[in-house]
């Protein structure tokens, strides 16, 4: 065939027009092996020994680290590998970890999507929350090896659902501290682009960084903002929001890379039934506003952390003032108390916390459960048999009989 002139197409999304399908043959190139990147650390390995023979400066890594090094290099293309290493050699003049981190940290400040950060937030810092807490004691167990090797799947993640404030982002940073893995904290919005592929595009390289630099926490904040239109997107964008939809779907589905994907919303209504379908999450979990025992406690911690510890039978009253309260919600009342007792101190000289100090603060901040007490009641209903509780106590189990009544009647 002296006329027959093939065309080759580079691309890192597949998005070929349906009539054109039958003229194109799809060469998919996968990430480096195990295997691959072993034979290229051994090799560097042999010449940093060759090197040292001859006087020069470099040090070869134990099998162990060099162990280490190979799957910390994983999920990176071969020319990032090549890249780390020789900076790695230059810089460090052996194989440095250090360098593959801060090479995984600069791919996703690159990717334009994603945010890397460090966690400093420990459960010590949240209150209550008991049964979640100890539910990470046992994931964190299942990404050992000795739990893999037993049969254990991978984690993959959960949905944080609850009332605004009620600690859904700041679990998902606290449980990255406990497994001790980087949070990821992943941008949706910054995805979609008017420019036809160019969503689809960076969908694709967000989820080659994160599985890059897993294992981590990967989280998606207030998702139900971003996929709410999804069933929309064909009238609204063309389809793209459906197309970034469906990427992500297929990430989470077969996530067995050891990246821990947290969710957190709001508002179940907005959530496409696709996204908390099993065998996609871990488990859903609701999170409530706190009961007097979880009030005492947040109080607690957060005066502490302020400097200004409380009297314990102080703590139970107050505790006892601001049911319907949410954790945000106390931190505030917290922050405004320090105020007006600095406020007092300049006065009497007394630098104590006192109650009329709190009390007036607590009039301050007017709770969600007063302000959105339609929705609330709308996310306790939807809970039921549809997620599991982080505390072992319900808030609404907790409300006085005339409480009840009166919310009744207020919402009637």
């Amino acid at each position: 065939m002296p006329n027959y002139c093939p065309i080759i197409v580079v691309s890192p999304v597949v998005n070929i027009p349906s009539e054109l399908e039958k003229l194109f043959s799809l060469v998919d190139y996968d990430l480096p092996s195990i295997q691959m990147i072993y034979e290229l650390v051994s090799e560097t390995r042999t010449n940093i020994s060759n090197a040292a023979k001859n006087g020069h400066p470099f040090k070869d890594v134990s099998d162990k680290e060099a162990e280490i090094i190979v799957k910390s290099l994983l999920g990176l293309t071969l020319r990032e590998v090549t890249d780390i290493i020789t900076k790695s050699l230059v810089r460090y003049k052996t194989l440095s970890l250090q360098m593959i981190a801060e090479e995984k940290i600069n791919l996703v400040r690159k990717s334009g999507v994603l945010e890397y950060s460090i966690p400093t937030v420990s459960f010590d810092d949240i209150g209550g929350n008991e049964i979640y807490k100890e539910w990470i004691e046992e994931i964190q167990d299942s990404f050992s090896e000795e739990a893999i090797q037993f049969g254990v799947k991978m984690p993959k993640g959960a949905l944080h659902v609850g009332v605004a404030g009620s600690s859904k982002t700041l679990m998902a940073e606290a449980l990255a501290s406990k497994m001790n893995m980087p949070l990821i904290k992943f941008q949706i919005s910054k995805i979609m682009d008017r420019l036809v592929g160019s969503s689809e595009k960076k969908m694709s390289q967000a989820m080659r960084v994160v599985k890059a630099v897993s294992p981590c926490v990967l989280l998606i904040d207030e998702v139900e903002k971003v996929l709410g239109g999804v069933s929309s997107s064909a009238q609204t964008d063309g389809g793209t929001l459906s197309r970034v939809f469906s990427m992500l779907l297929d990430f989470m589905q077969s996530n067995d890379s050891g990246v821990f994907v947290v969710m957190t919303c709001n508002d179940v209504s907005c959530l496409p039934p696709e996204l908390t379908r099993a065998a996609r999450l871990d488990a859903h979990w609701f999170f409530s506003v706190p009961t007097t025992k979880e009030r005492r406690e947040i109080l607690d911690i957060h005066f502490r952390k302020s400097g200004r510890s409380s009297h314990d039978d102080l703590l139970s009253e107050i505790a006892f003032e601001t049911e319907g309260y949410t954790g945000a919600e106390i931190e505030d009342i917290v922050k405004i108390s320090l105020r007006k007792a600095f406020k007092r101190f300049k006065q009497d000289g007394n630098n104590a916390i006192l109650k009329e100090d709190i009390l007036p603060a607590i009039k301050e901040v007017i709770p969600i459960t007063t302000s959105s007490a339609e929705k609330i009641a709308s996310l306790e209903s939807w809970a039921t048999n549809r997620a599991r509780r982080t505390s072992s106590e319900d808030y609404s189990a907790t409300k006085s009989d005339t409480d009840i009544i009166a919310n009744l009647r207020d919402l009637l």
